[in-house]
């Protein structure tokens, strides 16, 4: 056998192993790990969600927003307090201008009217 017969059969089989570890069924291999339960089940459950970029992509148009070509010298603290009172300040101004009231009056009424009358 020469040389690198042998050394691609050793591959080989190092690739059949190493593909069979990783098919191996995630959430069997934690079952049988010896650790925390709380860990086994954020180990099963993690890849389970689906990730969402919208929270960074809604974070760098902050960024981009607030250190642009006219504002680029800021220094990293200085852009992360602008983004973090940019920030908090829409949260407020959208919680302040949002009706306190979540029903409308007249529709509660007619249904309460409605409920009564049933009886």
């Amino acid at each position: 056998m020469t040389y690198g017969k042998l050394l691609v059969s050793i591959l080989s089989s190092e690739t059949s192993t190493i593909e069979r570890v990783y098919r191996k069924d995630r959430a069997d291999w934690w079952e049988n790990q010896d650790c925390s339960r709380n860990l086994k089940d954020l180990a099963i459950y993690a890849p389970s969600i689906n990730p969402t970029i919208g929270p960074v992509e809604r974070n760098w148009s902050v960024h981009g927003f607030i250190q642009n070509k006219s504002r680029n010298r800021l220094a990293n603290p200085k852009v992360e307090m602008l983004v973090y009172l940019f920030t908090n300040l829409r949260i407020r101004d959208q919680i302040a201008s949002e009706d306190p009231q979540y029903f409308d009056e007249d529709e509660v009424e007619e249904n309460e009217a409605d409920e009564l009358e049933d009886d």
